[in-house]
């Protein structure tokens, strides 16, 4: 440990040392501009078992020292593309399925799940490739992502999954890796939403007496609004799988900003609330159950 505050003092002014179970923390100032001691020190820990996770406290510059494994596992991406493909094709399926197609029975009618699946995997790609990049951009080490085929009756998947090979190593990453993903699948969403339901028709609900209505969140009702502005009494948008895409897409990317946990929202909530995300966190959840009982979308 000494010869590693040997090799800190360049960059940073140290006056404390606390030595804990699992790590040990670093108090002191940074050597201006911050941003290069932040480098600089990460570079004297590339070949060490310590991963530096830079913080400030009570105006101090703080660094915790963790005991991390660093692991260069080799990913296959002929496993990632397999995944793909495979989710493709049970994209395909329920949205066949969903048109009154059959495949099972007439192959040639996994076509009309077309609209559905090009459309879902869109968002669903453009958020995974969001995170990757970002991840790529701050240079934190990850496999591509494990889409999941399975067959869920409505959508055909469960999304995908990474295999994370290096800790987040600070706030400002953490807080954009968390938030690429939501915001490039968001983005990505819009236009399938407004050319699907361009697409979709006006229709008489007593026409179909075993669908059942989705609800709205609110950009999907002014989209909506936008594209069929008078629906006459009785009648209703029949979604086209176009729009149904979107709608899925809109509903992942907003149970993902939720700010708990796992989900990106919990992310971006730690990275700029830290402990203090819980209070947030409280709010959701009560906020949540209100418009559970007064509020049906």
């Amino acid at each position: 440990m000494e010869e590693i505050l040997e090799r800190l003092t360049p960059w940073m002014t140290i006056d404390e040392v606390i030595p804990c179970i699992t790590y040990s923390r670093i108090k002191g100032t940074l050597t201006e501009p911050k941003e290069l001691s932040i480098k600089k020190i990460k570079e004297i820990f590339i070949d060490t078992p310590y991963q530096p996770i830079f913080d400030r406290k009570n105006g101090q510059d703080v660094i915790d020292l963790v005991v991390f494994k660093r692991r260069d596992r080799h990913h296959n991406p002929v496993i990632n593309l397999i995944l793909f493909l495979a989710t493709i094709f049970t994209t395909l399926l329920i949205g066949s399925f969903n048109q009154g197609g059959n495949p099972l029975i007439s192959f040639g009618d996994l076509l009309l799940g077309i609209p559905f699946s090009f459309s879902l995997m869109a968002i669903l790609t453009s958020h995974e490739l969001g995170h990757y990049l970002t991840r790529r951009r701050f240079k934190v080490k990850s496999s591509l992502p494990y889409f999941l085929p399975i067959p869920h009756p409505l959508i055909g998947t469960l999304g995908a999954v990474i295999k994370m090979d290096s800790i987040i190593p600070n706030r400002k990453s953490l807080f954009w890796i968390g938030l690429a993903g939501p915001l490039t699948g968001f983005i990505v969403s819009i236009p399938i939403i407004y050319f699907g339901l361009k697409l979709s028709r006006i229709d008489s609900i007593s026409n179909y007496p075993n669908a059942f209505g989705l609800g709205d969140s609110l950009l999907f009702y002014l989209i909506g609004r936008i594209t069929h502005p008078e629906i006459p009494a009785g009648m209703d948008i029949i979604l086209h799988p176009m729009a149904f895409a979107g709608w899925v897409g809109l509903l992942v990317t907003g149970l993902n900003m939720v700010p708990m946990g796992q989900f990106d929202g919990g992310h971006i909530a730690y990275a700029i609330l830290l402990r203090r995300r819980r209070y947030l966190v409280l709010g959701v959840i009560i906020g949540l159950a209100i418009l559970g009982i007064y509020w049906v979308g």
